[in-house]
């Protein structure tokens, strides 16, 4: 409970470090409208009980820390003008990113290496930018035991792929497509369905005809939500799989009980995840925030790894300032480097992948690797 008491008096040590200049300020930037918005209130929470607990336990290098949050949006122009407002203007010493990966480029580019840039999402891979690291799973890495198992366990053999139009899905379909060959399945089709899409009933009549096992899914938040409520709608879920990539509580919440019938997801992390450290957080997190508090999902990990990241970082080169934050990662850093620091969270300093089935609006985890 001590905890929960020190979150309650967050945002008044906040305004009085900021007013003293004694902080160490981490920006979040995250997408609270379109497709990703579903995430943001996790993202918020995982965040701000990472911050709570580095300052109950002294801060670093004997400073509090603050967290600044920013909507990154949906567009480009929005996310540069966050990230800008975040470094400009809140002077923060590090960026910790949970947002979709059509704008992390721009956002990359306007923080131009003056602080650190924490990607933290699952996302399409090949991350290798200065001043940039990313700490999240690849689809690779997900699709890679997920189709082996449909294929193994469910007979597989026909795949039908579907994501939204931009790089992480496309990127997503051709490790997709490769994976499936080696494993001696077939694609029978593939679609790229436009964001806000109202009507799915070309794309479900093409997987009708195609007559597929499985269909992959690389949908966004929202986006996979709404296709997920109208295959079910039309029908197929009963006679046909579906396998989701970033498919989490919040989207299985927003997919609906009765529309998640043979749906299967893999993810580093589910809230279900039977250990030590993830029964401790899960206490933790319900003791501050309460009953109702925004669901325990991948999104709010990430954003709790993330913070702890930059703490870890600052701690191990005895610097908090953003220049020297920044020069610490010059040089492309490997995943594996700035995990290893992660001892003691739920997702830990090397990622597992969990495959899933929905239960209602529940996963049941049938299968770790």
């Amino acid at each position: 409970m001590f905890l929960a008491c020190v979150l309650k008096g967050f945002w008044a040590r906040e305004v009085w470090s900021q007013k003293q200049g004694f902080a160490m300020k981490v920006g979040l930037l995250i997408s609270r409208s379109g497709p990703a918005g579903l995430w943001g209130p996790s993202c918020d929470t995982g965040a701000m009980l990472a911050v709570a607990e580095i300052n109950a336990a002294g801060g670093v290098l004997g400073r509090q820390v603050e967290l600044v949050i920013a909507d990154a949006g949906w567009s480009e122009t929005e996310a540069i003008m966050a990230a800008g407002t975040l470094v400009d203007i809140d002077g923060v010493h590090a960026v910790v990113g949970m947002h979709p990966s059509n704008v992390r480029d721009a956002i990359r580019r306007r923080l131009a290496g003056s602080v650190p840039y924490v990607y933290t999402p699952q996302y399409e891979g090949g991350e290798r930018n200065p001043y940039t690291v990313a700490t999240g799973g690849t689809d690779d890495e997900m699709l890679g035991p997920g189709i082996a198992w449909l294929s193994e366990k469910r007979k597989a053999r026909r795949f039908f792929l579907v994501g939204n139009d931009y790089v992480w899905p496309r990127r997503a379909h051709q490790c997709a497509r490769e994976i499936v060959h080696a494993a001696g399945g077939k694609i029978v089709g593939e679609a790229f369905p436009s964001f806000g899409l109202g009507n799915h009933r070309e794309i479900l009549d093409q997987i009708r005809k195609a007559r597929p096992d499985v269909v992959v899914m690389a949908l966004l938040g929202s986006e996979a939500a709404s296709f997920n409520r109208a295959f079910s709608k039309a029908g197929l879920a009963a006679g046909i799989l579906r396998f989701g990539l970033a498919i989490d509580e919040s989207v299985l919440y927003a997919i609906g009980a009765e529309h998640s019938e043979n749906l299967y997801v893999a993810l580093n992390y589910f809230s279900g995840v039977q250990s030590a450290a993830n029964d401790r957080f899960l206490e933790t997190y319900h003791d501050c925030f309460g009953e109702y508090a925004p669901p325990v999902n991948q999104a709010c990990q990430s954003c709790y790894d993330g913070v702890n990241v930059v703490a870890n970082l600052a701690r191990s080169i005895g610097r908090w300032d953003a220049a020297s934050l920044a020069r610490s990662f010059r040089r492309p850093v490997a995943r594996s480097a700035v995990r290893s620091t992660l001892l003691k969270t739920p997702m830990g300093p090397t990622l597992k992948v969990h495959l899933a089935a929905a239960e209602g609006i529940e996963f049941k985890i049938v299968a770790s690797h």
